[in-house]
């Protein structure tokens, strides 16, 4: 394919029955765009386990609250990983200006720590050789600098559902999938 930029695999299979042409098993159709033209092919699916099994330093960020599941993210960690990856479980707090710090009661910003750093070991547990790390930043800032002096090779981040704010500003994903030197797998 000369001229080749990018290929695009649609989601839903596409069932050998709706091409009697076609031997029976499910195809995917693939798009591909060339300088010149648009077009578009089939794929007999072929998907053996462990074929993506190829990571060996995976960071996954996490932010520790009711309304995010990390599960998703955590899977696919696991999927991505080779058989002796490494994994890290990581959560950002933002810094907080020192007005407000000099308000907040030492004991508070201790038991928030600790909440957050029981949360990350239980999430842990699900992943093998697996460290938890709390660190302080900007979140995607974080997230890559983390990432490029810990030799990370897979970044595994979650997304969700952008508001019109993460158009303009853009969401930590978003900043991770820009500027980040390593594979970036984002979840939603």
């Amino acid at each position: 394919m000369a001229g080749f930029e990018r290929a695009i695999a649609t989601e839903k299979p596409i069932f050998a029955s709706e091409f009697p042409q076609r031997e029976r098993g499910v195809w995917h159709q693939l798009t591909w765009l060339n300088t010149d033209n648009r077009q578009t092919g089939y794929f007999k699916q072929q998907i053996t386990i462990g074929v993506g099994s190829m990571y060996e330093n995976i960071l996954v960020p996490v932010l520790v609250d009711n309304e995010h599941d990390t599960h998703a993210s955590l899977q696919a960690a696991k999927t991505l990983a080779s058989d002796r990856a490494k994994f890290t479980i990581v959560h950002v707090m933002e810094p907080i200006p020192s007005f407000v710090l000099a308000e907040i009661p030492a004991d508070a910003l201790n038991r928030t720590h600790t909440e957050i750093e029981d949360a990350m070991s239980r999430m842990a547990q699900s992943l093998e050789d697996c460290e938890t790390k709390l660190i302080s930043g900007h979140a995607g800032r974080a997230i890559v600098d983390y990432a490029h002096d810990n030799g990370v090779d897979c970044i595994v981040v979650a997304s969700h559902s952008p508001r019109v704010s993460d158009f303009i500003l853009g969401s930590t994903a978003a900043w991770v999938v820009r500027n980040a030197n390593c594979s970036v797998h984002v979840v939603r």
